[in-house]
Order: structure tokens, then C-alpha cells, then sequence
């Protein structure tokens, strides 16, 4: 029997290694090293390259994972601990036909001193990577409204900020918006 554990609707998957209870996923998705539990099957990104293809993960005679990418071709060693800042980039987002975007929710852990911020950028065609797309917009906090401008395609990043080896856990994101009237 076959079971799909994860999918990504954009970009591939490179190459694959079991870290005890966990999977770890090279991608061609921003250069994003994803983790799956193998217990509850939960998936988040757990690091990001420079390169934005990550195609070699391996364990080291001392039980270190280290990454090899290509374009640039480098090989990072990936440490435990927490970052200071990390994010997270969403899959664009269809809204059927030009829209206005409202205010951006989620749902997050936040424990005292940690923050969650988000930008956004818009376009017509469904490539992000279009010379057509805004910028990336300022920072907002949650529940703030979305300035970029009206269209038919948005992606959101979020960052995320940690201190004294605390850290925000980000459980969903939702998106307010407005399609134009259709004639």
C-alpha cells in the first residue's frame, strides 16, 4: 500500500535521508530542507540553502547532516539550535481573477519576545519569478491589511523572530480578499 506523506506543487524533490524519527526532503523549492515526522507525519521547513537547489543530504562518520547544493555548488553542515531570524515562503496563491487583498491573519505561538511578520507581492501570471510582480511589500504583523496591489496571483512570506531559545511555532495563515466584479 502507498501512502503520499508530502507533496510540493512547485519545484522537485531532490534527494531523501531518515534522521531518526524524521524525514528530511531536498528541494528545488528555494533551496528549503523539509522535515517530515515519520510519527505524525506534521511537515515543516526546518532550513534553507543559499543555493536554490539542494540536491544531496548525508549523515557524517560523527552523525552531522550535511547538505550539498548545486548552483552555486556548496556543502553546508546543518547545526542544531535556533536562529535569531527564519522564514518561510508560500506557494502563490490563485484567487480566480483580480483581486483586492484585505487583511492577513494566522494562527501562531508566540512566546514573550518572539514576533511574526509578514510581506506580500502580487502579479497576473502565475510565475512569481516575473519581472511583472511587485516587491516584496513592508513587514506587517497579523491582522494588519495586505498593501500590495490588487491582482490575480499573491504569495506571502513570514518571518520569524527568536530570543532567549525561545521560538515561534506558525500554524496557519489566511488571507482576506475581494475578486472584481466580472461583466
Amino acid at each position: 500500500m502507498v501512502r503520499k506523506l508530502f507533496a510540493t506543487g512547485e519545484g522537485m524533490l531532490l534527494t531523501l535521508l531518515v534522521d531518526g524519527q524524521r524525514l528530511l526532503v531536498g528541494s528545488t523549492v528555494a533551496g528549503q530542507i523539509i522535515s517530515i515526522d515519520l510519527r505524525s507525519e506534521d511537515v515543516s521547513a526546518l532550513a534553507r540553502a543559499e543555493s536554490s537547489q539542494v540536491s544531496a543530504l548525508a549523515r557524517t562518520a560523527d552523525g552531522a547532516v550535511v547538505i550539498g547544493t548545486a548552483e552555486p555548488g556548496i556543502v553546508y553542515r546543518l547545526e542544531s539550535g535556533l536562529c535569531a531570524r527564519g522564514g518561510y515562503v508560500s506557494r502563490v496563491h490563485d484567487a480566480g481573477m483580480s483581486a483586492r487583498f484585505g487583511r492577513l491573519g494566522s494562527i501562531a505561538d508566540l512566546p514573550p519576545g518572539t514576533r511574526v511578520t509578514f510581506s506580500t507581492r502580487t502579479g497576473n501570471i502565475s510565475e512569481a519569478a516575473d519581472a511583472t510582480w511587485s516587491p516584496w511589500s513592508p513587514e506587517i504583523e497579523a491582522g494588519q491589511p495586505v498593501t500590495s496591489p490588487p491582482a490575480r496571483y499573491i504569495q506571502y512570506r513570514a518571518s520569524l523572530s527568536s530570543v532567549n531559545n525561545q521560538t515561534p511555532v506558525l500554524h496557519s495563515v489566511t488571507l482576506a480578499y475581494l475578486q472584481g466584479n466580472q461583466q
